[in-house]
């Protein structure tokens, strides 16, 4: 079973289609398309099926002929737009060329499988397709005025809804990578100043060690040339003690010399 992106399956009745084709009944289960489609009014408002649900049976003959026959469909299609010769395409609606709806028309899946089957018409390699048109309800179209009925949910409200969320969703992921990539900057920001200040302590701390260098140099130098004071005050202490010592005992030698001058004129 194929059935369009912008679809929602809602009831347990699409049971049926599989047992249809499991019964061997029919080869493809398809729903006619609506009366205000613009494939059909391009193609004279003849009956086709709205390839936004389609089943079939993929093991049958007749199956794999009729998607090789839409292929081909696509294929001469394609071809003929790429050579800019619309005269090439079955039933062009020659109305529309030179506009942007002639593309999206010709290129339609529903507008290429129109040639192919129909609910009235099979083309003449697939003529003995078993076909079944199923219910409207199997592939809704409607305004979604009846739930109930529905079993595939193809309403284009459901598709603005699908379409309209996808927005909100792409909307909210932009906002997040934008916020994402704020919150980056702002991270880079912060670590770059967190460098800079880093940086900065650095050069304060580095400022701050020749200071205390400085500053302990300074101090060295201080207690040096204290010490230095202090050695050549104990030295010159000791050299005036020493001189005094001198001095004393030249006096007292000076003294015994008197004196024994003196006892040997006594005698």
């Amino acid at each position: 079973m194929f059935i369009d992106a912008d679809t929602l399956i809602v009831h347990p009745d699409i049971a049926f289609v599989f047992a249809a084709l499991e019964d061997k009944e029919y080869d493809l289960l398809a729903v006619a398309d609506e009366p205000q489609s613009a494939s059909k009014r391009a193609l004279g408002d003849i009956d086709m099926f709205n390839t936004g649900f389609l089943a079939f049976r993929r093991g049958a003959p007749e199956v794999q002929k009729m998607l090789d026959l839409w292929v081909g469909q696509i294929e001469q299609i394609a071809t003929a737009l790429g050579k800019k010769n619309h005269e090439g395409i079955p039933n062009s609606p020659d109305n529309l060329l030179g506009t942007d709806k002639y593309w999206k028309l010709v290129l339609n899946d529903q507008f290429s499988f129109a040639h192919i089957v129909t609910p009235s018409h099979h083309h003449p390699e697939v003529a003995n397709l078993r076909c079944a048109e199923l219910p409207r309800r199997f592939n809704y179209r409607g305004d979604g005025s009846e739930p109930n009925k529905m079993v595939v949910n193809h309403t284009p409200a459901y598709k603005m809804g699908m379409i309209n969320a996808y927005e909100e969703h792409k909307r909210k992921k932009q906002l997040e990578e934008e916020q994402a990539k704020q919150e980056a900057e702002e991270a880079d920001e912060e670590e770059e100043e967190d460098e800079v200040e880093e940086e900065d302590d650095t050069q304060v701390q580095k400022k701050r060690r020749r200071k205390k260098g400085k500053g302990k140099k300074a101090g060295q130098e201080k207690r040096r040339r204290k010490k230095q004071k202090k050695e050549k005050k104990k030295k010159q202490k000791k050299q005036k003690k020493e001189r005094k010592q001198k001095k004393k005992q030249k006096k007292q030698k000076k003294q015994r010399k008197k004196k024994s001058n003196r006892r040997n004129d006594e005698l």
